[in-house]
């Protein structure tokens, strides 16, 4: 039997918080933090209000939560003005166009400000519990061998100043939580610096640092949860998934942009005992891990070096860094792209399938609808050998 696609398709299972759909376009990318949409509805009841959180419902499928960014409500004599069979008269049909981001958008682009985080929070100010502890030695010290007076040494080991943390997820669980954003993790969060100040960065920015400290990344999915993600782990296996129909199929495989990541930095191997009886220290040792793609016949090498200054690394987090950098260099050279009816499709996401980008069209032409999906996807998977021992290095608090 012939497949018979947008036979099923209508008014009352294409719609936009529960409004017609028109038209919409809808695009998910694993390089943006959040989707983004654009959708014009039949809306006789008025326009959604900006902000307001919308279930996108393609097909009688979920494609997610949005968050309104621009409703337009539309009157054009071309497009609008129209008489309906039995009336005498003209009118404006009710189109209402939406501009939408991902449900969460609004959160994750809020700033760390004292408006947001309250004044007691402000600055936002985290220190790792080893710090604090080597502080509280530190000043102590100082104190008994009046360096410095007490009520100094008191001052500087005020704790309400600072957020103190045992590892690096607590850090991005304080910030999503003050402004109300789900968050999952996909992934450890290992790396912790021994002081962080995010004051006045963006939600997302600072949540993205501190994931990047461990090699991670984020994304915004379809239900408004942030999940924190590690791109080999997510990119390098699985299956990927096909349209019912292929109307379209291209497949990539250019020279690789870098062929090369050195990632170099410093950190701590061991521990310095100081003479005369003093604290023992952590023994800085500078750090230098390259991994390399294998290069077409006749190619030269194409190197990228990262340099980490910020916070303290091991052997295995530049390596875990670099082969992250090489996996999306090699996964997005070596694409294929598919083209076909989006009926079945729905489900297909960045994160949730093995996509790298996914874009829906949804069109009504006066007597049924078009619906198709495109997107990209590796064509192969990255293997790597194990990674290098971390044994006798200090690698924080993370969790």
């Amino acid at each position: 039997m012939a497949l018979e696609f947008s036979r099923n398709l209508t008014g009352a299972n294409c719609q936009v918080g529960s409004q017609t759909i028109i038209s919409l376009s809808a695009t998910e990318a694993m390089p943006a933090d959040y989707a983004t949409a654009s959708a014009v509805c039949l809306a006789p009841v008025g326009a959604h209000a900006k902000g307001a959180a919308v279930e996108s419902i393609e097909g009688g499928v979920s494609t997610g939560w949005w968050e309104v960014d621009d409703p337009v409500t539309m009157r054009s004599g071309e497009r609008t003005w129209r008489r309906k069979v039995g009336d005498f008269g003209y009118a404006h049909i009710p189109f209402v166009s939406y501009r939408l981001r991902r449900k969460g958008y609004m959160a994750a682009r809020s700033t760390l400000s004292r408006a947001n985080i309250g004044a007691d929070n402000y600055p936002a100010k985290f220190m790792s519990v080893e710090r604090w502890l080597s502080r509280q030695s530190e000043f102590m010290l100082k104190g008994a061998r009046h360096e410095l007076p007490w009520a100094e040494v008191w001052r500087e080991l005020d704790v309400s100043t600072w957020h103190v943390v045992p590892g690096a997820a607590y850090i991005v669980q304080q910030i999503a939580d003050w402004v109300g954003l789900p968050v999952n993790f996909r992934t450890q969060l290992t790396t912790l610096p021994d002081e962080y100040i995010a004051a006045n960065k963006s939600v997302i920015a600072a949540i993205s640092e501190v994931a990047g400290w461990s090699g991670a990344e984020v994304y915004l999915d379809r239900s408004g949860t942030l999940q924190i993600y590690d791109w080999g782990a997510e990119y390098n296996s699985g299956t990927i998934p096909h349209p019912a129909v292929e109307l379209e199929r291209e497949e990539h495989d250019s020279l690789y942009p870098v062929t090369h990541v050195t990632v170099v930095g410093s950190g701590f191997s061991g521990y310095d005992v100081a003479a005369g009886g003093g604290f023992a220290t952590r023994h800085a040792v500078a750090v230098e891990q390259t991994e390399s793609l294998e290069t077409a016949a006749g190619e030269r090498p194409v190197e990228e070096r990262i340099e980490i200054r910020e916070y303290p690394i091991t052997p295995t987090l530049a390596a875990k860094i670099a082969r992250s950098r090489l996996s999306r260099v090699a996964l997005e050279a070596g694409l294929n792209r598919y083209r076909g009816p989006a009926e079945g499709s729905q489900a297909i996401a960045p994160l949730t399938h093995r996509v790298l980008s996914v874009s829906r069209t949804l069109q009504w032409d006066g007597s049924k609808y078009r619906y198709e999906i495109d997107y990209t996807a590796p064509r192969a998977a990255m293997v790597w050998p194990s990674l290098p021992s971390d044994d006798g290095w200090f690698t924080g608090w993370g969790v």
